[in-house]
């Protein structure tokens, strides 16, 4: 047994034959390398090692930049999940404040709870403080401090960082309570802005402007504020026929 060549030269240039006892056995493919497949090789290695040397150099030269920038990245991830983290911790802590004033006013009344609410609204973002001033006005004026609670509603009306629908829900708190003490001018002119066609509160004020023109003799103004509240479909129910009633004991249209 051992190698031979085949007889066919075609064939013995593309493998070798394995014979034993005269029967084919095997045979071993023998496809020789060409020599520019070789050539290509080496210069192949050579592009790599020339182009890992370059990528090395750029490493050297650009490094501490690259450092930089990972060290950036990580640390503003960090402060931004920090950031949250606080943040929702804090809006955990003006919930269990309010909710803690609310549980006093439960047990011993709105009127003795006015300074846990202010300290709530103190202490709390944007949102909590906005209903824990509304309760602590509410709680003052429940214990006849009319002077704080109004102070309370007009600290809120002030504060840029409440949303606008809510600055002027204080805004129009404020003067209601004050409709029957402060001038009729000076309560006007806090109203005006609420009498905008785009507040929430419009119809509210209207009404509230009306029961100013009344007290300052005004019966052909409050009736014609009463008049259109009471015939506006977008007024709300209550509200229309509260308008209406006042429009009849005003004696009507006329």
């Amino acid at each position: 047994m051992g190698f031979r060549r085949p007889a066919d030269p075609a064939a013995a240039r593309t493998r070798d034959v394995c014979y034993g006892r005269g029967r084919k056995l095997w045979y071993r493919p023998n496809y020789p390398r060409p020599w520019g497949t070789a050539v290509s090789d080496i210069f192949r290695e050579i592009e790599d090692e020339l182009r890992q040397e370059h990528l090395f150099k750029l490493w050297q030269r650009h490094a501490k930049l690259v450092v930089a920038v990972v060290v950036v990245l990580v640390l503003a991830l960090g402060g931004t999940l920090g950031w949250r983290s606080y943040r929702e911790a804090q809006t955990r802590n003006d919930g269990l404040r309010y909710l803690a004033a609310l549980a006093l006013a439960q047990q011993k009344g709105l009127g003795v709870s006015a300074a846990a609410f202010e300290d709530a609204a103190r202490q709390a973002g944007s949102g909590y403080r906005m209903l824990a001033g509304l309760q602590a006005a509410a709680a003052h004026i429940a214990a006849g401090d009319l002077k704080d609670g109004i102070a309370d509603y007009d600290h809120l009306a002030a504060d840029s960082s409440i949303a606008r629908r809510y600055r002027d829900l204080a805004v129009l708190l404020s003067v209601l309570h004050q409709a029957d003490t402060a001038p009729v001018v000076a309560l006007k002119a806090k109203l005006a802005p609420l009498l905008r066609p785009d507040s929430p509160w419009r119809y509210s004020a209207q009404e509230l402007e009306a029961s100013l023109d009344l007290r300052a003799g005004d019966e052909a103004g409050a009736r014609k504020i009463f008049a259109a509240l009471s015939s506006d479909q977008a007024v709300p129910e209550g509200l229309k026929a509260r308008a209406a009633e006042m429009l009849a004991a005003l004696g009507g249209n006329s």
